[in-house]
């Protein structure tokens, strides 16, 4: 439960599992002695099985908590990071709300598994099905509670109307994993001599082995893409390296600080020139935008090409005028990635 309180304060699955572990310990716990007893549940457990292990209870409740009196504290609103969120997924345009998370669970499982991992967890999911007895894997509950977990919080963030993203189904994808290895090593838990065990082995190797050669025909080209991919970000590097040591735009730093149209090269920035946080500034910052706080001298650099202008010259949910030179200022270095523009 301790570990539990604690990735609660980074992540709100680990909440839903805390309530799970209370449940298993307490109100559960009854059930199943009754049930082991022969006793009708409903008899054993009363109301006041719903304080049952008030020590786990605490732990249940104090992560979200520490969370909301920490988002009071900060900003005068205990459900900032709820009400922040769904906001900042309006704004960004992304897929959201309980309509979108039947459809999304599906492919971002298998997307995020990969497929083969995928298909093999739904293999190792029948196979415990199938022979959970002669297995002898009483955690099966660990892994069914983990993938629950994990499906209840997704759906929980589809009602509250948040981004409907992969990583919120990191959890449930552990689990998957897990019954991957199982549907490939679970052969290993039966008992020598048993009738499964050597057509579950020769199922697994021959899944195996037709696994990585489909991914091998599939991704064929994978390691050239990433070839390219490294080719091109050091081009941008290089680029950045390149126009920021232009004489003048050495020159035009002395009036005031670099501005990108996002966030995107800010920390690279930062890096070649080695120059403090306030020396390198996102146009992109609604903050400084609404203000009227956005610098009207120093240095500018813009985006240029289809490609560029893609990768490091947009940002979801930033305006594209972002990526322009701003008023008053004029260019004074260009390559093939970048455009600088002065003014002091």
């Amino acid at each position: 439960m301790l570990l539990l309180v604690l990735a609660g304060l980074l992540r709100p699955e680990a909440w839903v599992l805390a309530g799970l572990l209370w449940l298993w310990h307490g109100p559960a716990a009854r059930v199943r002695a009754a049930l082991a007893a022969g006793t009708p549940w409903r008899a054993a457990v009363g109301p006041r099985d719903a304080l049952a292990r008030p020590g786990l209870l605490a732990g249940v409740l104090v992560a979200p908590v520490l969370w909301a009196l920490s988002d009071l504290a900060v900003t005068g609103d205990p459900l900032f990071s709820l009400n922040s969120t769904s906001a900042l997924a309006e704004a960004l345009g992304r897929d959201r709300g309980i309509a979108a998370v039947p459809r999304a669970f599906v492919s971002f499982l298998s997307d995020t598994a990969r497929p083969p991992v995928a298909a093999a967890a739904l293999g190792g999911i029948a196979l415990c099905l199938l022979a959970a007895r002669p297995l002898g894997l009483r955690a099966l509950h660990v892994l069914a509670a983990l993938f629950g977990a994990g499906a209840i919080t997704f759906v929980g963030v589809g009602v509250a109307g948040l981004s409907i993203l992969p990583r919120y189904l990191t959890v449930p994808v552990v689990a998957l994993c897990l019954f991957a290895a199982i549907a490939l090593a679970g052969w290993t838990l039966l008992e020598a001599g048993h009738a499964r065990r050597a057509l579950w082995r020769g199922g697994a190797i021959a899944g195996a082995v037709l696994g990585v050669l489909a991914v091998a025909v599939v991704k064929a080209d994978a390691p050239g893409r990433f070839a390219t991919e490294l080719r091109y970000l050091r081009a941008v590097h290089d680029d950045l390296e390149a126009v920021l040591a232009v004489p003048a735009v050495q020159d035009g730093l002395r009036c005031g600080p670099v501005t990108l149209p996002n966030y995107r090269l800010v920390p690279d920035t930062r890096w070649v020139l080695d120059v403090g946080e306030a020396d390198v500034i996102a146009r992109s910052d609604d903050r400084r935008r609404a203000a009227g706080l956005l610098p009207s001298t120093g240095v500018a650099l813009v985006a240029v090409g289809e490609k560029n202008v893609r990768r490091i010259g947009r940002a979801d949910g930033t305006p594209r005028t972002t990526n322009r030179l701003p008023d008053g200022f004029r260019e004074v270095a260009r390559n093939r990635t970048f455009v600088a523009g002065v003014s002091c």
